[in-house]
């Protein structure tokens, strides 16, 4: 209705804001309209966005409940490719929690639908999860096969954000394998590339990987400099 899409449009304004708390309040007024008329598609779409407040409030647990509606709903509509979000994002939080086989399952299933609607960059992104989930497991060497498989993909498609993604999380894999001339090589192509983006907390991760290779290189002098660089992206 005119009066959903009233709130949902004072939502987007709140969010473009940065004020969460406002942008939540309306979607979910919103939210409440579309469940009355039964308006199935927004609910799925609603669910998910506000699980996605949710998520970047810290809110976790709600996070999850939202995102948990919104995967039946798109089910029921064969809306594959917000149900592959769904699920992502689902992955994304229990990843954040710890929870990281729980997310490693959400990510799989994400995967195999990004697979079905041919979304190569969406299997990029999806690879690059997974491969992140296996960092944590200390999976390296699983984790850096999928990270190259990500690159591959998002080099032909010339996505700078992804290679960038790619970049860090393979210069960082190295860095734990003490495979120094190789971690600094990708390290400084994602410096490049979060450098052309704009990209602060790529330039933040990056400096602090760049920072513990210079100190294993008992290069003193450049991870101070690395070191000092990274707070400075907060102001």
């Amino acid at each position: 209705s005119g009066l959903a899409s009233g709130y949902n449009g004072l939502g987007n304004i709140h969010l473009k804001q940065g004020s969460w708390d406002k942008a939540l309040e309306n979607y979910l007024i919103s939210l409440r309209i579309k469940e009355g008329l039964n308006d199935r598609r927004s609910m799925a779409g609603a669910y998910n966005n506000i699980g996605s407040i949710y998520n970047s409030l810290g809110k976790k647990e709600e996070a999850i409940t939202y995102y948990r509606k919104a995967i039946p709903l798109n089910i029921e509509l064969d809306n594959k490719k917000w149900l592959s979000y769904n699920y992502n994002n689902l992955g994304d939080v229990y990843l954040e929690l710890g929870e990281i086989d729980l997310a490693m399952e959400k990510f799989d299933s994400s995967l195999t639908l990004k697979m079905e609607l041919s979304d190569s960059i969406g299997i990029s992104m999806s690879y690059h999860n997974i491969a992140n989930a296996l960092e944590l497991k200390e999976e390296y060497d699983a984790s850096l096969e999928l990270s190259f498989k990500a690159l591959k993909i998002q080099e032909n498609a010339d996505d700078i954000f992804g290679k960038t993604m790619s970049f860090l999380s393979i210069g960082r894999i190295y860095l734990i394998k003490e495979n120094l001339n190789e971690a600094e090589l990708y390290l400084n192509r994602s410096l490049e590339n979060a450098h052309k983006l704009g990209a602060k907390d790529y330039l933040q991760a990056t400096y602090h990987s760049l920072t513990t290779l210079d100190t294993l290189k008992k290069d003193y002098e450049a991870a101070f400099l690395h070191a000092n660089l990274a707070p400075n992206l907060c102001a």
